[in-house]
């Protein structure tokens, strides 16, 4: 993924726009706009800058657990 974003010469990590992804384990990533999303990610927060996106995933994930672990301590 990076050597592809490399050669196109305009992604540059800090300085580009990002998007908030979660996946089926209820984890959160941040993703540089410009690139496909990733297979099992899809788009649930704001897309902007990384600190943007940043702070958007420390609001929104406040249990690191994967999702069926949860299930699994919280039915106990």
């Amino acid at each position: 993924m990076q050597a592809v974003l490399a050669m196109s010469g305009n992604w540059t990590i800090d300085g580009d726009e990002f998007v908030v992804l979660l996946n089926g384990d209820g984890q959160y990533s941040i993703w540089p706009s410009v690139a496909p999303i990733p297979s099992g990610w899809s788009s649930v927060g704001p897309i902007g800058s990384k600190a943007e996106c940043l702070a958007f995933v420390e609001t929104a994930w406040t249990d690191m657990r994967p999702v069926p672990l949860r299930s699994r301590t919280d039915r106990r």
